[in-house]
């Protein structure tokens, strides 16, 4: 007989000090999660945030998800991001996914959204018909390097097996093509541009103008409880937990920071970035600048590319595209990628309208992973 856990925000530090948590050879949530939960400014201590179906104390299923909100012609409405969805293999087909979601639709009257699903959850999504698009951004992502043993191990089993060879291949090839880019010219800024450590009053007022248009309008403590709590490390302890966790933790490289690009002769911020740097890859969950400021950006994505030897960027900003891609001779390929925002037809339907709203990729658990 399946038994149903739920676990609230006020009980999960609890939870995971027990001696059931402790058991479970898959963990349902990683202690990095709990941390960020736990300090998440959205959030109240009153609310569901796991969901465990278990067989004798046996975990066979789990759902996660995280509080946040929404503004909507000055109408804040609270509601919960569905992220990481896990069945054991020999549970799948029986409905169970389907019972810890109804519990997670009638706990949060439905107030739910997601992006960045998996395939699998998104059938069982669609056979509830309690969903509709809410937005999709179209975005572009730029080769620089080759990268096969990142690519085709998810492709097929084989390049998994042969995945030590594939890492040769890639090093061989991208000792000759990072040439290019050392021949290029440096390219120099008059721009001051600098990483975020505290988030001064002059931040908070630049990104004002920006908020208004936003759907989710992200607080400047909402940017620090990113920056603060990651979902990902790259420690060896990390590593180690990462075994019995089936979402996103270790990572060899890790770096998720906030720029300012500035006049250092007037002080006066030009533009606000977020770059995200997972091993070799580099994405910008989010970005507010004035058109004129986009090639400063560009400048700074194409530095920290070549020093980290990033292989790709990804990016979801239709100017900064524009921009990027007349620079064919840097990228090896170009790829169209999109990103799509799912509501429930019931929050939808009560804030008509909404999908207008700006939303950006970092909006959801995307910043964090």
């Amino acid at each position: 007989m399946i038994n149903i856990k739920k676990i609230q925000l006020k009980n999960l530090q609890e939870f995971v000090e027990s001696d059931l948590f402790l058991s479970f050879k898959n963990k349902p949530i990683s202690i990095l999660r709990v941390v960020s939960y736990l300090n998440n400014p959205n959030a109240q201590k009153d609310d569901f945030c796991l969901y465990l179906a278990l067989v004798n104390n046996k975990l066979v299923a789990y759902r996660t998800l995280f509080t946040d909100s929404f503004i909507y012609k000055k109408q804040k409405q609270k509601f919960c991001w569905l992220s990481g969805s896990w069945t054991h293999r020999d549970y799948r087909r029986k409905g169970i996914s389907s019972k810890l979601f109804k519990e997670i639709y009638n706990d949060w009257n439905g107030k739910i959204i997601f992006s960045n699903y998996a395939k699998n959850s998104k059938a069982l999504y669609d056979k509830t018909n309690m969903f509709t698009v809410l937005k999709t951004l179209k975005g572009k992502r730029y080769y620089r390097r080759i990268c096969l043993a990142e690519i085709l191990p998810n492709k097929n089993n084989f390049f998994n097996k042969i995945k030590p060879l594939l890492i040769f291949i890639d090093w061989t090839l991208n000792l000759f093509l990072d040439f290019r880019f050392v021949m290029n010219p440096k390219i120099k800024s008059k721009y001051k541009m600098e990483k975020i450590g505290k988030w001064e009053k002059d931040i908070e007022h630049y990104l004002i103008k920006f908020k208004e248009k936003e759907l989710f309008q992200r607080t400047i403590e909402t940017y620090q409880w990113i920056q603060k709590y990651p979902w990902i490390k790259s420690d060896l302890d990390t590593k180690k937990a990462a075994k019995q966790y089936n979402f996103s933790l270790y990572a060899k490289k890790f770096n998720n920071d906030f720029y300012k690009i500035s006049n250092p002769k007037t002080t006066k911020i030009i533009a606000v970035i977020n770059i995200s740097i997972r091993d070799k890859q580099l994405k910008i969950p989010y970005l507010y600048s004035s058109p004129d400021a986009l090639n400063i950006i560009k400048i700074l994505i194409y530095k920290l590319c070549d020093k980290h030897k990033i292989n790709h960027i990804t990016i979801y900003h239709n100017l900064l595209n524009n921009l990027i891609k007349k620079d064919k001779k840097l990228f090896l390929k170009q790829k169209v990628f999109n990103q799509n925002y799912f509501i429930s037809k019931t929050l939808l339907e009560e804030f008509e309208g909404m999908a207008s709203a700006e939303t950006q990729t970092g909006d959801g658990d995307g910043v964090f992973t």
